[in-house]
């Protein structure tokens, strides 16, 4: 990470939490001379505010879909695949007895339909020993990453 990066991006987070838009972050970064390359800055404040690119998009198609690669963000990725497929978890929680809703992401090098990744998802989370009181109920996606360099 560059310096100037690693300045700005502690400027970040207060100023999204003031609820400061996207653009507006970087041409005020951009004028106090901490400025970056503006689609990593983009790609920072998505992260910090938590959401993805065409997060909306992403949400509204069909299951029967496959996520358009102009609605992906091209990033590394931590894992050597192409693909990084981040949703909300709706879960069943036996010993509680209660739904819980939360985060979660998977890696794949395969583009498939939207109903074909949430249900891969929902299997590999089943084979999980990590949470073996919980049932998973459904995934939804709401974002894609695609890992810079590699084909789609």
């Amino acid at each position: 990470m560059s310096i100037a990066r690693s300045i700005g991006y502690t400027f970040l987070e207060p100023m999204i939490k003031q609820g400061i838009g996207s653009n507006r972050i970087y041409n005020l970064l951009r004028s106090a001379g901490v400025s970056y390359r503006k689609q990593d800055m983009l790609n920072d404040i998505r992260d910090i505010s938590g959401r993805y690119k065409m997060q909306s998009q992403v949400e509204a198609l069909t299951g029967n879909r496959v996520v358009p690669t102009n609605y992906m963000t091209d990033r590394e990725l931590r894992r050597p695949v192409k693909y990084r497929v981040y949703g909300e978890i709706h879960s069943w929680d036996f010993e509680e007895g209660t739904e819980v809703i939360s985060e979660g992401s998977f890696y794949t090098d395969d583009l498939a339909k939207k109903e074909d990744w949430e249900e891969s998802f929902k299997d590999n989370y089943r084979r999980s020993e990590k949470y073996p009181d919980m049932e998973i109920m459904s995934f939804h996606i709401s974002g894609v990453d695609h890992n810079k360099g590699f084909g789609y």
